[in-house]
């Protein structure tokens, strides 16, 4: 903002921050001016009243303010606005010209090259594709109802107040385990299980809503077990580890990526443990052989992406069934 007239726009500023007089304001300049002039004394002085303005509002006294007052002929404010008018006008016409040029332009050869079709392209895999996707398409080959795109959900982190469903419970109750600090406590109760939802709710990683959806057993069946004490003495862990292979599919080759959730490595061995958390709902134990071989195919391409970054196969392979609070080691 502006004004032609510093001393009526001082009286005014002088005023004070008051409801009517900020409704009063006329620009930007004016609210500025009344918050630095809040506690100032009666004085005129630009250079009294930026020293004001850096003390009072940004407490920056003795630093570059974000903003500053000056006093400006008004010839030289008359010929900033008609120099920005120029540029404007001159910005229009390159505009305008680079518009003539595109409708002159011949599009025939640039359409044909983006529509070239390939050899195989009926049947050709993505040139990458996530261990989940792979699995669907080993269950399902049809290609085009493989990969049909469908829009993005909305992150389960906004549901808050909404039904949870199955997916966005299975969901934070990995966000839960990511963020789980393993110890080597001989026993745990179910307030320990409760504590880690109130922290991450706490820190904001999770709301109120979505951390009542995980149910504490499922939590607590996880901490109090043998193979979690393990995990707490491993020399090293890594939780929600990423991964992209090169992998043959039939005569393609495609990248696969997938993210394991849990791998360590233990003192004086080699090779580490792979392991996976599912939130099947199963009705029992009896179910876990038939859930166990559902996820072999992924458990299987996990595996193989260890041995190639890390060099060596893992050691064991183990499930978690939360719903059934259950360990299984895959063979």
């Amino acid at each position: 903002g502006s004004t032609t007239n510093w001393e009526s726009a001082y009286k005014k500023w002088h005023m004070g921050v008051k409801p009517f007089n900020l409704a009063q304001a006329r620009s930007y300049l004016d609210w500025l001016g009344m918050y630095a002039l809040d506690e100032a004394e009666n004085s005129v002085d630009v250079d009294c009243l930026e020293a004001v303005f850096k003390r009072s509002v940004l407490g920056l006294e003795g630093t570059q303010a974000h903003f500053s007052f000056k006093r400006m002929p008004v010839a030289e404010v008359v010929a900033a606005r008609t120099e920005e008018a120029i540029a404007m006008d001159q910005l229009q016409e390159k505009l305008s010209a680079c518009f003539k040029e595109l409708s002159d332009f011949d599009h025939l050869p640039l359409t044909q090259k983006l529509n070239r079709h390939y050899e195989k392209q009926g049947g050709q895999l993505p040139s990458k594709i996530s261990v989940s996707a792979l699995k669907r398409l080993k269950e399902q080959p049809s290609a085009e109802q493989t990969y049909i795109l469908q829009p993005l959900a909305r992150p389960c982190w906004e549901l808050s107040d909404e039904t949870i469903g199955a997916a966005e419970r299975g969901t934070v109750f990995h966000k839960i385990l990511q963020h789980m600090v393993y110890r080597g406590a001989e026993t745990f109760s179910e307030s320990e299980a409760l504590d880690i939802k109130e922290q991450l709710t706490a820190k904001g990683i999770l709301s109120l809503a979505l951390a009542d959806a995980v149910p504490n057993k499922w939590v607590l069946g996880y901490m109090d077990t043998d193979m979690y004490k393990r995990i707490g003495k491993a020399k090293r862990i890594e939780k929600e580890y990423p991964f992209i292979i090169e992998k043959q599919i039939g005569t393609d080759k495609t990248l696969v990526q997938g993210i394991i959730d849990l791998y360590f490595e233990e003192a004086d061995t080699v090779g580490g443990i792979l392991v996976d958390f599912k939130t099947d709902y199963l009705k029992g134990k009896s179910e876990v052989t038939a859930a166990v071989e559902r996820h072999r195919e992924q458990l299987m391409l996990y595996a193989e992406a260890i041995e190639r970054v890390e060099g060596v196969p893992p050691r064991e392979i183990w499930l978690y069934f939360a719903s059934v609070q259950l360990w299984k080691q895959v063979q």
